[in-house]
């Protein structure tokens, strides 16, 4: 997520999530493009100790931080706060995301493995109040998408390989008959249960991994806490991103090509979150065959039928899985999901390069390099959910 022609306006949205130097929560000022290597040298040598908290003022008066969480990069840029706020919100964010991270992460030791490791015994568990919602909205999310985004797949992710930051992933794929065994015992969202803060289920399969919708959830959450503490526009950017303004400035978004460069920008007015869901980064490779880190949960097997799915809602726990599904869905079955998930603002990359697109999202971009490409504009059907 980088400055788009030098400019605190411009914001390169990522397709998946990039490797981190560090998953301990701590932050740098931009630019990073010479401050990468000497940060892994650093955390070579002395581990999280070594870095500490900066933020960059710009000739514009935003301030911006970047901070090392989820296995990827969380860029934060804040407008109308002086420099002293700044460095108080951007401390608070480290807190939380240190957090999460500790919380969410599918195979670090934290709540959510020793939750797995509860499940995997049928023993009911406490769990904290941030993952119940996870659950909460990943099992309304699974019944919306008729089970294409499916958190308690975890046990898929683990087989394929994808517990891990360092991708590509080199070596076969699981045998036929260990992934058959996990999808015939169909674990599901709908099988997780929470009694007074306790989380069970009756289907040992279930292995919870909310890599598909934790970065939107991270990013609603730290948007939250800006606006608590009266910032009154920020850009909050994990891969999954979220913006929002007072109404006296707006925030322009690049859309990365999976090719190269940037397919697409887009100007965000008020409040709305922008994901990206795509195959290209993230894969395992075996006999010059790739094998993306997006599962089909009916499957068990990776997709490869898009290339990308870019999405934007008003949060982004809805924005992040609903990218996620509509990968997952494909080019035939996207436009019935996109309508029932009630999301009008879609653009898909397929593989031979073209692109297919909502007339909502056709409206909001902006002329660029998407318009030599050969593009479908398809309506939704009718049928929707709505968008809260």
């Amino acid at each position: 997520m980088r400055p788009i022609h030098g400019t605190d306006r411009g914001w390169l949205l990522s397709l998946g999530t990039r490797r981190a130097l560090s998953a301990c929560g701590a932050r740098t000022a931009r630019p990073l493009s010479w401050l990468v290597g000497l940060l892994a040298a650093l955390l070579a040598v002395t581990g999280c100790q070594a870095l500490q908290r900066s933020h960059s003022a710009t000739v514009s008066g935003s301030h911006s931080a970047t901070f090392f969480v989820f296995g990827t990069l969380v860029d934060v840029t804040l407008r109308g706060v002086s420099e002293a706020k700044a460095e108080s919100a951007f401390a608070a964010l480290q807190e939380d995301f240190r957090r999460m991270h500790r919380d969410w992460h599918p195979w670090q030791p934290g709540a959510l493995t020793r939750l797995n490791n509860a499940l995997a015994r049928g023993e009911c568990t406490q769990a904290p109040a941030s993952i119940r919602t996870l659950i909460r909205r990943s099992t309304a999310m699974e019944r919306a998408t008729g089970g294409l985004f499916n958190p308690a797949i975890g046990k898929l992710i683990e087989v394929w390989g994808f517990h891990t930051s360092d991708f590509p992933i080199e070596g076969p794929p699981p045998s036929a008959a260990a992934i058959e065994n996990i999808v015939a015992q169909k674990p599901s969202m709908i099988n997780v249960e929470i009694r007074a803060g306790c989380v069970a289920s009756g289907n040992p399969a279930v292995r919870l991994d909310f890599s598909g919708i934790a970065k939107g959830y991270a990013v609603d959450l730290a948007v939250d806490r800006l606006r608590d503490m009266g910032v009154p526009a920020a850009l909050v950017n994990a891969g999954d991103l979220r913006a929002y303004s007072g109404g006296q400035s707006n925030w322009r978004i690049g859309i990365r090509d999976p090719a190269g460069g940037v397919l697409a920008t887009l100007l965000i007015r008020g409040d709305r979150a922008v994901s990206t869901s795509g195959v290209d980064q993230r894969y395992r490779k075996f006999a010059k065959k790739r094998y993306p880190h997006i599962i089909d949960p009916r499957t068990g097997y990776p997709v490869n039928h898009v290339v990308s799915a870019t999405v934007i809602a008003q949060q982004g726990i809805r924005s992040d899985p609903a990218a996620t599904a509509l990968v997952v869905a494909g080019p035939g079955e996207w436009p019935a999901v996109a309508a029932a998930l009630g999301i009008d603002e879609v653009l898909m990359v397929l593989p031979d390069g073209s692109l297919a697109m909502t007339p909502a999202m056709a409206k909001r971009l902006e002329d660029g390099p998407w318009q030599d490409r050969a593009t479908r504009i398809v309506e939704l059907p009718a049928t929707s959910l709505g968008d809260d």
